[in-house]
């Protein structure tokens, strides 16, 4: 559905992080509110913010997202649902630039997480491991998007073309498992979270880390893959965070 921008939208000009209309930070989520206010599946809570129109990317009718109340997206992000997906965000939340999150089973991501730029969360996987069947994935994805394709050098028999016309739409094909990321957690730049994770309340996960198992709560885990490298975080004494602090 194509908007057509009001002229009185546009009087006071501010150019925002990823938005190039030069709408005021209050104009730009009339508009986002606007766009979605007759989305039965998409709920966006009070008083979000959010500093692109390209946060949202697609979400199925069949899917759902939902954002809770005071909750931050810095800028541009691809945030997919399909197939029956369902993503929840919390209250109070803040999302860095560029977040990659897509849903075909569910994502949970809590209140008052922190969230650093370049996030990629997947709940399933959707490309074949045996080799013959993935080139055949490949070259059906070729038949079907490039529009300059040599139709002579697909080199797939009736019988994939069959099979790869339903293997979109149809979630046997696909691994799935539920992502969850709980209350009060902050995610490192450059994090990739697979599927059936769940990162408990408190949690921190250092850059560049890529998530392939559950991490407990209060605690650091990171690396490749990501491992507990800190329990205990609940148990630090908040005095000596304060006390240490550089003095002004």
């Amino acid at each position: 559905m194509k908007i057509k921008i009001p002229d009185s939208l546009l009087k006071k000009y501010y150019v925002d992080w990823g938005c190039r209309w030069g709408l005021t930070r209050e104009r730009l989520m009339q508009v986002i509110y606007y766009m979605y206010a007759d989305s039965p599946n998409i709920h966006i809570g009070k008083r979000v913010y959010m500093r692109s129109l390209q946060t949202i990317g697609s979400v199925h009718p069949d899917s759902s997202l939902s954002i809770g109340d005071e909750s931050v997206f810095w800028g541009k992000s691809n945030i997919c649902a399909s197939y029956g997906g369902q993503i929840s965000i919390g209250s109070r939340s803040l999302i860095g630039d560029n977040n990659n999150t897509l849903c075909r089973n569910r994502v949970s991501i809590g209140n008052y997480v922190l969230t650093a730029q370049n996030l990629s969360i997947r709940d399933y996987e959707d490309h074949p491991i045996p080799p013959r069947e993935r080139k055949a994935q490949v070259s059906y994805c070729i038949r079907q998007y490039n529009p300059f394709h040599d139709p002579s050098n697909i080199g797939l028999s009736p019988e994939e073309i069959e099979y790869f016309d339903t293997y979109w739409n149809d979630k046997r094909y696909f691994v799935s498992a539920p992502v969850e990321i709980g209350d009060n957690c902050w995610i490192g730049h450059d994090v990739t979270i697979m599927k059936g994770v769940n990162i408990s309340e408190n949690s921190i996960i250092a850059a560049r880390s890529v998530v392939t198992k559950s991490v407990p709560p209060n605690c650091i885990a990171g690396g490749v893959p990501a491992r507990v490298l800190r329990e205990n975080l609940d148990q630090d004494d908040p005095e000596e965070f304060w006390k240490n602090r550089p003095q002004t």
